[in-house]
């Protein structure tokens, strides 16, 4: 693992440059300085994957713009999701809305989508701002769609909570691989198929999020019924890893591919 992320930090570095670049534009905003301090402390994992499924696709275009955009959306679904389930820590600190007020929380979440909308309108392919679009729905959706079962405390099939993890969780991933693919100017096919890599392994990382944190309150995974949940669970990260990393074969050999695979491998070892 230490390996690994001595290789990822130049990736790491571009994101951290990338959200730098972006949010210079608005410095003159009321918003800027709280989303800065929102933006400490996370991994870049959605836009360093942007990144280097760009370079993969042949490195073509600008995807710094787009790597923040996608940084900045994920960014919005933390700030959503204390806001609703009224958490008041996050990372260890403060939680945003505990900081800053539940109002400047609610208007962050509205002007971080606008702002992520504005630097994905500035690609000349607008598959760019589209995938951007499509995702932002598919998260509200599967942020409601969560709520509503948490809130009836409903039992949930494998299959139905794997589909609110996909829409609230896994879209952001497969958007992000999607979009550096568009950038680097790669075709429809393999735009879909590195797609199907950023969609498998985002919820494969979630999964896997959940058993490290099984039983805690709070967690929608407490509503999965069923023989052997955690078992079953665990076996499907595994065959999502093998199919995210089947996805990369169309791609030729490259650091940047064989970093993809090793992202996908780390995950599915990653001890519960």
């Amino acid at each position: 693992m230490i390996e690994l992320k001595l290789e990822l930090e130049p990736y790491i570095r571009k994101a951290e440059t990338a959200l730098s670049e972006v949010l210079s534009a608005y410095s003159d905003s009321i918003f800027y300085k709280p989303l800065v301090e929102a933006l400490k402390g996370g991994k870049r994992i959605r836009p360093m994957i942007l990144l280097l499924v760009n370079e993969a696709s042949g490195g073509g275009g600008n995807p710094r713009p787009a790597a923040a955009a996608i940084e900045l959306m994920h960014n919005l679904s933390l700030i959503h999701d204390d806001l609703i389930d009224k958490d008041v820590f996050r990372r260890g600190k403060p939680s945003f809305q505990k900081r800053f007020g539940e109002e400047m929380a609610v208007l962050m979440a509205d002007y971080v989508m606008s702002v992520a909308v504005d630097v994905c309108s500035r690609y000349e392919d607008k598959r760019v701002l589209l995938t951007l679009s499509w995702t932002a729905i598919k998260m509200s959706e599967g942020e409601m769609e969560e709520f509503l079962v948490r809130k009836k405390e409903r039992s949930l099939s494998i299959n139905s909570y794997i589909d609110i993890l996909y829409k609230k969780t896994a879209a952001i991933f497969e958007a992000a691989a999607k979009m550096g693919a568009i950038i680097a100017g790669a075709s429809e096919e393999l735009v879909e198929q590195i797609g199907r890599y950023g969609k498998y392994i985002g919820l494969a990382y979630q999964v896997k999020d959940d058993l490290i944190d099984w039983g805690k309150p709070g967690e929608i995974s407490s509503l999965v019924k069923g023989k052997d949940p955690r078992v079953k669970l665990n076996e499907l990260v595994h065959e999502l890893v093998n199919k995210a990393i089947e996805s990369l074969k169309p791609f030729p050999d490259s650091k940047a591919k064989e970093l993809l695979r090793r992202i996908a491998q780390y995950i599915a070892n990653r001890k519960v």
